[in-house]
C-alpha cells in the first residue's frame, strides 16, 4: 500500500494481525487500582475459531495450478495515518516466470476527480 504521501505500508503478516486483535489500544482514562491479589490473565486472548478465520481469509502466496483460482485478503495496518485511503494505491509486483517479471498491478483505492462516481441504484418497481 502506497499512501498519498508516498509512505509504503507492507502487508501485515499473521502474527501482526493476531497481536492487533489480542491487544487493542489500552484505555488511558481508567483509574489504576492496586489489588492485593494477582489478577488472572487470559493466556489465549484469541479463540481458535478466530485464528482459523484469519488463516482462511489471508491471501497465501503459492503457485496457482492451471484452470484454478486463488483468493484472499491483504491486511494493512493504517492506524495513526490520517486519510490513508485518500489517493492511495496498491502496487503488486514480483509475478515472475523464471527470472523474467511478467506483469504488475497498480490498483487505485479511491475515485480521482476526473473519474465519474458510480450512479446510485434506482428504486425498485
Amino acid at each position: 500500500l502506497i499512501t498519498a504521501h508516498k509512505e509504503k505500508i507492507p502487508v501485515a503478516v499473521r502474527d501482526d494481525i493476531l497481536r492487533k486483535i489480542a491487544r487493542p489500544e489500552k484505555v488511558t482514562n481508567r483509574p489504576k487500582v492496586r489489588l492485593p491479589i494477582p489478577v488472572p490473565r487470559n493466556n489465549k486472548p484469541i479463540s481458535n475459531e478466530a485464528r482459523e478465520e484469519i488463516d482462511s481469509a489471508m491471501f497465501v502466496n503459492v503457485p496457482v495450478s492451471p484452470h484454478s483460482t486463488l483468493s484472499g485478503f491483504l491486511f494493512f495496518d493504517v492506524a495513526g495515518i490520517d486519510n490513508a485511503q485518500e489517493q492511495a494505491h496498491i502496487f503488486i509486483s514480483g509475478i515472475r516466470a523464471g527470472t523474467q517479471e511478467l506483469f504488475y498491478f497498480d490498483i487505485p483505492l479511491d475515485n480521482s476527480p476526473d473519474q465519474p462516481k458510480p450512479a446510485p441504484p434506482k428504486a425498485g418497481n
